[in-house]
């Protein structure tokens, strides 16, 4: 007898695309657009009890890839997936009378009761750089393909957090892809407990080609007689901060504070002194290498600046 979490053809009817039939035999495509590689598929007739044999026989069908059952007779059937731990999901009474193409999703499997609950865990990611990342794709270590972008229509903005459910414990490459398609890839990321992994501006800039285009330089002057706390910079369309560029720096009056790898554009620019007033630069065009002088007059011209000595 079958057992397992159970999703109703009501939920599969969404995902699924029919074709012009062609004679009395059909084919199912199967695109995993999960994040779970699948290990064995099952197909049966709705009105039998028994599984049958594995379609999938020795292979697997990876996060991201795509497999075909043809030779499939017009009726009503049921469809067993079963992933490396052992958790299957079965989806009833589906209905073929054409060419079909499914699309297995993390929703469609995450709703099966017992599903994807063996020693899964989360991958926060924390953006503490300065670039923007518009697509990140995770892959077991052993594997040789990608798989889909884990952000899908979303966007990792410098500042945010993006979290990754549902891993299974093992090794990961992890791969960041900026909005200029720069790249950077991360080996062997060992997942064994849920994890919170701050992603840098040192860690990608290691990456060799990362944001090397269009990237210039500001040089910050401090000819203030405050010394600079903090300083933040974002792309003047942005409606964050994100993180502070020094660091555990202060910028000493009289010192030099240059960031680099700016893409060209607009960027807006916040000074915290010590005791947290602040002053912003909105507008700032970058197009080349830039230098630019903070001044005592300057920051005092900021509402709220503090005019006491530091």
């Amino acid at each position: 007898m079958r057992r397992t979490g159970i999703m109703s053809a009501l939920a599969l009817a969404a995902a699924v695309v029919s074709f012009a039939a062609q004679g009395s035999r059909y084919s199912l495509k199967v695109n995993n657009t999960s994040s779970y590689d699948i290990h064995r598929l099952y197909l049966s007739s709705s009105d039998v009890e028994t599984w049958g044999s594995d379609q999938l026989g020795t292979r697997v069908l990876k996060s991201g890839a795509t497999f075909t059952v043809t030779d499939v007779r017009t009726g009503e059937y049921d469809i067993k997936v079963v992933d490396q731990d052992g958790d299957a999901c079965v989806l009833r009474k589906i209905k073929i009378v054409d060419d079909v193409t499914w699309n297995l999703t993390n929703e469609a499997l995450l709703r099966c009761e017992g599903f994807a609950r063996t020693s899964r865990y989360s991958l926060a990611i924390q953006n503490d750089s300065r670039y923007d990342i518009q697509r990140i794709y995770v892959s077991s270590s052993r594997d040789q393909s990608w798989g889909p972008d884990q952000l899908g229509t979303q966007i990792l903005r410098s500042g945010a957090t993006f979290t990754i459910n549902n891993i299974s414990a093992g090794e990961y490459d992890l791969k960041f892809v900026d909005r200029d398609g720069d790249s950077c890839v991360l080996k062997n990321v060992n997942v064994a407990r849920n994890i919170t992994w701050n992603l840098t501006n040192e860690a990608l800039l290691r990456c060799e080609g990362f944001a090397r285009t269009s990237g210039y330089s500001l040089a910050i002057q401090n000819d203030s007689r405050y010394d600079i706390h903090r300083i933040y910079m974002s792309s003047s369309r942005v409606q964050s901060w994100g993180p502070d560029q020094l660091g555990t720096r202060v910028l000493r009056s009289g010192a030099t504070f240059t960031i680099n790898n700016v893409s060209a554009g607009e960027y807006d620019l916040k000074f915290v002194d010590r005791d947290g007033d602040s002053c912003v630069l909105r507008k700032i065009k970058i197009s080349k290498n830039t230098s630019w002088t903070l001044t005592t007059a300057f920051l005092l011209k900021c509402e709220g600046y503090s005019g006491r000595r530091r």
